[in-house]
């Protein structure tokens, strides 16, 4: 598990590691901090806990993040 931020405006989150994916979240705003965990090459996996308690998963391309 890292803390890492967006490194640009315009990052989507998908439900699975491909751009072709459904989109789950646009960030319009750079330097949004994400917590971030190792998943398939070339992409961060994210576990947001929704209002619900329910905890969800999403996928972040490497490129759009910055330590």
């Amino acid at each position: 598990m890292m803390k890492a931020r967006t490194n640009k405006s315009d990052v989507y989150t998908y439900a699975r590691p491909s751009i072709n994916s459904i989109v789950v979240h646009h960030y319009t705003e750079s330097g949004v901090e994400l917590t971030i965990y190792p998943s398939v090459k070339g992409w961060y996996e994210l576990r947001p806990v929704d209002t619900d308690g329910v905890m969800n998963t999403e996928f972040v391309q490497v490129s759009d993040v910055d330590y």
